[in-house]
């Protein structure tokens, strides 16, 4: 049996406006055609598919799933089309390309300010978002690699890794906190006031804490809203030593503290950012001169040799 795209879309415009003439209108369409289309796609199915005598046009048993399957076929349509369309792009030097919100505050933007340079003919467009919508993203080849802390990928096979310079974590609180003229604070100390920290050292300050049911005051995937509160409150902020060095620089009055009660092992744990995409994939390459120059620009000495 075989549905015309066109149709099935008029359908859903039937059921969304539950009415003829508003319905013909938002497609752009007389009303006698539209109607044939309605009709048509009754022919095709072989039976009625609302209740034209009813109020609000009611669907039949059948018009309701066959509503259920329209939406799901043109979404695929649509999907289908905008994935054609990116493919498409890729000859006219498309990058498309995702990262967390910590990396979108220091090393990408530098990066691109230096790709968009070298390389003026690609259009990038790029998505700051959670690592895991951004999965999600590469997942659905909507974007051809991430950026963000790549741990949870690093033993599946079906990723590809290439890693970028590890960073240092610390704990920190406003100038003129009570903690900040102690030379060094304790754990207890520290857990007597709120915590606040971002997703990618979440476990480090759980096993700091020695608590396996602790859970940070607030935990948000972007450093900037953490430092806000850790400047307005008497909150204790975890985040990486290089976030705090950017605040600085902006003029945030922050003090790092130093425990003197942490282990060895849990102060050399770092947090590993990393490029991450798919391996049945083959970027492109533009996506390739463009992960080659952030690798470089990480690795640059006295510059940005970690991600923010």
């Amino acid at each position: 049996m075989h549905y015309e795209l066109r149709n099935l879309r008029h359908f859903v415009a039937l059921m969304n406006h539950r009415s003829f003439s508003l319905a013909a209108q938002a497609v752009s369409l007389s009303q006698p055609a539209f109607s044939r289309s309605i009709q048509a796609l009754e022919h095709q199915a072989g039976c009625k598919l609302l209740e034209r005598e009813q109020k609000g046009l009611p669907p039949t048993a059948q018009g309701q799933l066959l509503l259920s399957y329209a939406l799901d076929i043109l979404g695929k349509a649509q999907e289908l089309g905008e994935k054609i369309s990116r493919l498409n792009s890729a000859d006219r030097d498309m990058l498309y390309f995702g990262c967390a919100p910590a990396p979108a505050a220091g090393l990408v933007p530098r990066t691109l300010a230096r790709f968009i340079a070298l390389q003026p003919q690609v259009n990038v467009h790029f998505v700051v978002d959670t690592r895991e919508n951004l999965n999600r993203r590469l997942m659905a080849e909507e974007i051809e690699f991430f950026i963000a802390s790549s741990q949870s990928f690093e033993l599946d096979p079906n990723y590809r890794i290439r890693q970028l310079q590890p960073r240092s974590w610390c704990f920190f609180c406003r100038h003129d906190h009570p903690l900040a003229t102690q030379e060094g604070v304790t754990r207890e100390q520290l857990l007597v006031f709120p915590m606040v920290c971002s997703f990618g050292v979440r476990s480090l300050v759980l096993q700091y804490s020695g608590r396996r049911d602790y859970l940070p005051a607030v935990e948000c995937e972007n450093g900037r809203p953490l430092l806000d509160i850790v400047l307005q409150s008497d909150a204790i902020g975890c985040a990486s030593q290089l976030q705090l060095s950017l605040a600085a620089e902006e003029g945030a009055r922050l003090h790092q503290l130093k425990p003197v009660d942490i282990s060895p092992d849990l102060e050399a744990l770092q947090i590993r950012d990393g490029v991450v995409s798919l391996r049945r994939h083959v970027l492109s390459p533009q996506a390739e001169a463009f992960i080659e120059l952030l690798q470089a620009m990480d690795q640059a000495p006295g510059g940005d040799a970690s991600v923010a």
